[in-house]
């Protein structure tokens, strides 16, 4: 659990809360798990138009535990630090999804307030949802995750949600606007594959690929980074391919063993032959 001091606690989407706020520095060792991936940005002007990741399962996804309330959940977040000092309001803008064991999906913005002018208990500027639906496949081999943050002038205006195998597993969900136009900025960000509410997911099964794509040519920052959420896991993360390019890639995860657990926070431990090395095909939408 973070210091109490950068704790942030929110009402409740669904009874989870994805993103609760953690400012807490990182300096990296010799591999990436649970809530620390490495963050990634465009190198390139003008700015970008779209920022989206996604997580293709080459093996189905599979937990022990996931207190308090047996969630997991995608997040999309930006660097803590960058959040306090240049975002508007010193706020911190998340997206991500959740999703229960039956596959019952929510995809969600929450907007944090980092620097606790908000009244107490809930330091939650804003937030929105919606219900996802119902479907066990998007936890299984050849689903795909998908978040999309579409700017204009580098400011977000809306965040496009979609997930297979369903065609239907998609929304859109706005920002708030300021003045009849978006105002929260998009930041160097990272991806973590966590628990909920404060909690930390103990994965037993999965692997695939993170995707990340824009219309900007991307680079990657491996230290030192501000993790901006609470929330944790085991999921370990491999390095990162096409750097410099309009679409990296990296892996995550491993195989089921015999004795399950896989193989702790150690992602130069994990077995990586079952990761296909070609990157995928983003779902993406008519833009």
């Amino acid at each position: 659990m973070p210091s109490d001091i950068y704790r942030l606690s929110a009402a409740c989407l669904l009874g989870a809360l994805i993103g609760t706020l953690a400012l807490t520095p990182v300096v990296h060792a010799t591999g990436w798990s649970g809530n620390d991936n490495a963050e990634f940005q465009t190198n390139s002007n003008p700015f970008p138009h779209w920022m989206a990741i996604e997580a293709d399962l080459q093996i189905g996804l599979g937990w022990s535990s996931s207190p308090p309330n047996g969630l997991i959940s995608l997040q999309y977040n930006p660097d803590a630090i960058y959040s306090t000092t240049m975002q508007f309001g010193a706020d911190w803008f998340q997206a991500g999804i959740v999703s229960d064991s039956a596959g019952c999906a929510t995809f969600s913005i929450q907007i944090y307030d980092t620097l606790f002018t908000e009244p107490e208990p809930t330091l939650f500027d804003w937030s929105t949802s919606s219900s996802g639906g119902c479907d066990r496949g998007i936890l299984t081999n050849g689903a795909i995750w998908y978040i999309e943050e579409d700017m204009n002038a580098n400011r977000i205006s809306q965040v496009f949600f979609q997930m297979n195998p369903s065609s239907l597993f998609g929304d859109i969900l706005y920002a708030p606007t300021l003045n009849g136009g978006p105002y929260y900025t998009w930041l160097r960000s990272n991806v973590c594959w966590c628990g909920t509410d404060f909690g930390s997911t103990s994965f037993t099964v999965g692997a695939g690929v993170l995707n990340y794509e824009s219309d900007s040519s991307l680079e990657v920052i491996t230290s030192p980074i501000a993790i901006g959420t609470a929330e944790n896991s085991n999921m370990p993360y491999g390095l990162f391919s096409n750097i410099y390019s309009t679409h990296m890639y990296q892996p995550f995860g491993w195989p089921q063993t015999s004795g399950g657990g896989g193989c702790g926070n150690c992602h130069t431990c994990c077995p990586t032959s079952i990761i296909s090395p070609n990157k995928l095909q983003m779902i993406g939408r008519p833009r």
